[in-house]
């Protein structure tokens, strides 16, 4: 009788859980927060390690490239498989990787490795907006949650890299990770359902405007992900302790939290034009102060 009553419990308890908004948070946030914990020191920690400038941007470049390379096979294995399922599968790949760069003792292993593990990330964040999108529940309140995680992971990098060791970062990677993908099991397959696709304008030689934009889109993204990577070391080389730097990143990535609540306040109100045009000014900022060293 008592194990009747257990079992009735557990179903209530996993039904309860089935689609809920704790499991599209546990999902989101510990996504976010495991990129900004495996991604975000990455200058640093390979810098104390002896390597050179060079040899971070062999390891940061070679990642992005592979995840060029290889979004379009994601892409293509999400729309013949279930999108669920297959993310189940690459989380538990990305977490395999991570142990491959604990025990990475040289460089190519290391740029092989991270590479394996951010491919991955950076593939799967097209379905996990999509499942942010398709839930049942407001995407400003779903998105938020990876903002809040990227900060949150930001801060424990920094705190783990001095309070514990570098190493223990990746260890709690797979923990985090791990919660990630608790997530992502409750939530609802049917969110991620494909929809028939609109026919799409080919892609003429004669689009200027398209490839205008992929130069620009180049260049920003370029721009900004040079000034992560390295940032971090910056602020290392002027004296800075890890747990204040990641503070510091913390609060500036906390600063998007309000444009993503209101999104749909503003930004469908803006042209698309000025809304980029705001980003490079705002880009333009930043690089004006650390240049000029304010």
């Amino acid at each position: 009788m008592e194990f009747q009553i257990l079992k009735q419990k557990k179903h209530s308890l996993l039904a309860g859980y089935k689609n809920s908004y704790f499991s599209y948070f546990l999902m989101y946030n510990f996504y976010y927060l495991s990129w900004a914990l495996f991604s975000v020191l990455i200058s640093v920690y390979l810098l104390d390690r002896g390597y050179r400038a060079s040899d971070v941007s062999l390891v940061v470049s070679g990642s992005f490239l592979a995840s060029l390379l290889t979004q379009p096979l994601i892409g293509s294995l999400t729309d013949r498989y279930d999108a669920k399922k297959l993310n189940l599968a690459l989380f538990g790949i990305a977490m395999i990787g991570a142990v491959l760069f604990l025990m990475a003792d040289t460089l190519w292993m290391i740029a092989g490795s991270y590479a394996l593990v951010m491919l991955i990330l950076n593939g799967t964040n097209p379905v996990m907006e999509k499942v942010a999108t398709a839930s049942p529940y407001a995407y400003g309140r779903i998105r938020i949650w990876g903002t809040i995680g990227y900060a949150l992971g930001s801060q424990l990098a920094g705190l783990i890299y001095d309070f514990v060791s570098p190493q223990a970062i990746f260890i709690a990677f797979l923990g985090t990770m791990a919660l990630c993908v608790i997530g992502l099991a409750g939530t609802d397959s049917l969110a991620m359902e494909k929809k028939p696709e609109k026919e799409k304008n080919s892609l003429k030689s004669g689009n200027k405007k398209f490839f205008i934009y992929l130069g620009l889109a180049g260049v920003f993204f370029g721009i900004t992900n040079v000034v992560n990577t390295y940032a971090p070391a910056m602020f290392q080389a002027k004296g800075l302790d890890m747990s204040v730097t990641s503070a510091i990143l913390s609060a500036a990535v906390l600063c998007e939290a309000p444009i993503v609540l209101w999104s749909g306040k503003f930004m469908d109100r803006l042209e698309t034009k000025t809304l980029m045009l705001i980003a490079f000014g705002l880009v333009l900022v930043q690089l004006g102060v650390y240049a000029l060293d304010l």
